[in-house]
């Protein structure tokens, strides 16, 4: 049986519904442990239920039609955090025209932190990209300079 037809959150299989970002308060249907990020998903005698990503981790084998469905939901939510966190950053490179203007380039001498980003912003990945989000963020709210 499955563990969560046995907690009575009904039978498999189980598909994804959405995913649904929570306040802190929230507990996953199955454990009882607080989540910020609620799967809801829905049984094969349509019973509704929201678990936390580390229950269906734990529960469904890799492979299963809902860990894959979960793993791709929470991908495209960190793409699109991402995007939104992106295009903070260039909002106030817009609106701030000397921000990173005085600080050197980390690679490239005579150029400056502003060129680095405004460069990664358009040709890196996303790790590079939510790295150079940090450093703009970095520079409005402390107003440090990196070398």
């Amino acid at each position: 049986m499955h563990p969560f037809e046995e907690s009575g959150l009904g039978r498999p299989p189980y598909r994804l519904i959405r995913l649904k970002i929570c306040d802190p308060m929230t507990r996953c249907d199955y454990c009882g442990t607080r989540v910020r990020r609620r799967f809801i998903c829905k049984s094969a005698d349509a019973k509704q239920f929201g678990v936390g990503c580390d229950c269906i981790a734990k529960v469904e084998r890799p492979g299963s039609a809902l860990r894959m469905e979960v793993e791709e939901a929470e991908k495209a939510r960190q793409a699109a955090e991402l995007a939104e966190r992106v295009k903070r950053a260039k909002d106030v490179l817009a609106r701030n025209t000397k921000l990173l203007r005085n600080t050197k380039h980390p690679m490239r001498p005579g150029e400056t932190m502003r060129d680095y980003v405004e460069y990664v912003f358009e040709h890196g990945g996303a790790k590079k990209r939510a790295y150079v989000c940090k450093i703009v963020e970095d520079a409005l709210t402390k107003g440090t300079k990196r070398k």
